[in-house]
């Protein structure tokens, strides 16, 4: 639906350039050389960017897949009456500690490496949409 409506507009756009003239009307093949031209630029261009936001879409899958991105939870059960002599268990409180920093290591490394991406996916708001669901999307693998 983005793609055709895009189109569309280009469509639009040409026809209403001055010297273009639409279907049938006197048209020259230099105008619709420029027409076809016109449109293959724009379909280009959403095919790219359509390409580009799949890659991205599978690169996740594989990371979440793969377990490229699990945190690793320790296997520690602490009931609510317990919490305060866990607490003072320095073998335990030591053992959470390190899974917290492994967690934030992770964390930090994927969100340099989204920061690193070229960000630039177009104009608009669709574009702005696409951006954030793509990065909540990464983010979100963080399992």
């Amino acid at each position: 639906a983005e793609s055709g409506s895009q189109v569309e507009e280009q469509s639009v756009m040409l026809e209403s350039e001055p010297g273009v003239s639409k279907e049938g009307e006197g048209q020259t093949q230099e105008d619709v050389n420029r027409r076809g031209n016109a449109l293959h630029k724009v379909l280009k261009t959403e095919v790219l960017q359509n390409v580009t936001r799949l890659n991205s879409q599978i690169t996740s899958v594989l990371h979440q897949v793969s377990g490229d991105r699990k945190l690793r939870i320790p296997n520690i059960t602490i009931n609510e009456a317990d919490i305060k002599s866990a607490a003072e268990n320095e073998e335990l409180v030591q053992e959470l500690d390190e899974a917290v920093a492994q967690w934030n290591s992770h964390i930090s490394i994927v969100i340099e490496q989204e920061l690193a991406k070229d960000t630039s996916t177009g104009k608009g708001p669709l574009s702005e949409i696409e951006f954030w669901r793509d990065r909540y999307s990464i983010l979100s693998a963080i399992y």
